[in-house]
């Protein structure tokens, strides 16, 4: 009797770890589903900016998402891995001024990754820079520029 009822709890508890473990998984596929239809609704709505490579180095893309809510999103189309020391930070053109986006970590997992918020940019840029970045583009390490149509 004591054995079956000792059975009967082990059995419970094994199928509440169970349940508990099926739970967590569909949380965190559902969590990946509304990541994935946050994005979908952003590539859809917002609006697109193509930064094209400058001309040292012509065949470089990345792609600026401008939200309604004017942030800014930034994906590395096809960027090589910035070397060792060094970090890519996106620019806004405002009134004809660089504005620091932030810098692009390329650690990260999501590729599309969200920068700072700006209202009125006219372009955008992307320089190679010192490992967290800095104040003032280094004007002969852009990679890539786009304007704002």
């Amino acid at each position: 009797m004591l054995l079956s009822l000792g059975y009967s709890i082990y059995t419970a508890s094994t199928k509440n770890a169970e349940i508990d473990d099926l739970i967590q998984n569909q949380n965190v596929l559902q969590n990946q589903v509304d990541y994935v239809q946050q994005q979908n609704d952003l590539l859809l709505n917002a609006d697109k900016i193509k930064l094209l490579g400058v001309e040292n180095h012509p065949d470089l893309e990345a792609t600026v998402f401008v939200d309604a809510s004017d942030r800014v999103h930034l994906l590395l189309d096809n960027l090589p891995k910035a070397p060792e020391g060094k970090d890519y930070q996106l620019w806004a053109i405002v009134d004809g001024t660089p504005v620091d986006m932030g810098i692009y970590d390329q650690s990260k997992s999501e590729k599309l990754q969200i920068m700072k918020s700006v209202k009125k940019a006219q372009a955008f840029a992307i320089t190679l820079e010192d490992k967290g970045g800095k104040p003032t583009p280094t004007m002969d390490q852009m990679y890539v520029m786009g304007k704002v149509s």
